[in-house]
């Protein structure tokens, strides 16, 4: 059995928690939070605001904001198990001064309506000690998933280009439906497009299938596009991106 503690009452922790809590390998000892109002039913009793009294356990896990990694790791040197944070952008060394550190970055996204499953998250794991990369790399396989070993350098950059690919495209979509909606159109007719889309980009990672106007330098097209969107921050981001695409495809054309 390996044993937990999650430092975090966000969504990544309350999904590590209910991710642990269906696993019979995996258990979860205690939660540490900054409020008492925070560590709600979801923790089961196992909650507490005092860092002296969360227990041992093999591995405590900072499920924090980046910018408070270092100032939370300094409340928890009275631990002797493994300290970890799961950020994608945050170097190791933010841990210290405990000396036995590693990073467990879930990359995934996660949303509390919507948790992903255990097996969707693929596990990026770093520690200079290999007992505490075969630990990480157990606590993944116990969940159903993998780990992979990256250093600091290719996890940031790993974690750059999911910004680019989940959160901006998140963003493109929920400014594309205010707008579509705003001129009293139909979003939901836009899903199988959008299905379709996500397996394409799957299956062609150097933009083969790239479609549409940009990808033609349809000018004509583009125009009345911008025409349609006339001052709304869209066009802006429009502009960008198309100017990308016909860069990036222009020898082809």
């Amino acid at each position: 059995m390996i044993t937990t503690n999650i430092i975090g009452t966000g969504r990544v922790a309350q999904t590590l928690f209910s991710l642990i809590a269906q696993n019979k390998s995996v258990s979860v000892l205690g939660v540490l939070g900054r409020t008492s109002a925070q560590l709600g039913d979801w923790t089961q009793g196992k909650g507490t605001t005092q860092p002296h009294q969360l227990p041992e356990a093999m591995i405590h896990i900072i499920a924090v904001s980046d910018g408070s990694i270092n100032l939370v790791a300094g409340h928890l040197t009275h631990l002797n198990g493994l300290i970890v944070h799961t950020s994608g952008a945050t170097p190791m060394d933010k841990l210290l001064p405990n000396q036995r550190i590693g990073v467990l970055y879930p990359l995934q996204t996660f949303s509390l309506q919507s948790p992903p499953a255990a097996e969707e998250i693929p596990w990026i794991i770093e520690s200079k000690n290999p007992d505490d990369l075969s630990l990480l790399a157990s606590f993944a396989q116990s969940l159903g998933s993998r780990a992979h070993q990256l250093n600091d350098q290719k996890r940031r950059q790993l974690h750059l280009t999911a910004v680019m690919i989940n959160n901006f495209t998140h963003h493109l979509w929920s400014m594309g439906r205010d707008w579509l909606e705003s001129q009293s159109g139909d979003f939901d007719l836009l899903g199988p497009l959008a299905k379709k889309t996500a397996e394409i980009a799957l299956t062609d990672p150097e933009g083969t299938h790239q479609t549409g106007p940009a990808r033609r330098n349809d000018q004509g097209t583009i125009e009345a596009h911008l025409a349609l969107l006339g001052t709304h921050p869209l066009a802006h981001l429009y502009k960008n991106l198309t100017e990308s695409i016909v860069r990036r495809h222009e020898k082809e054309l």
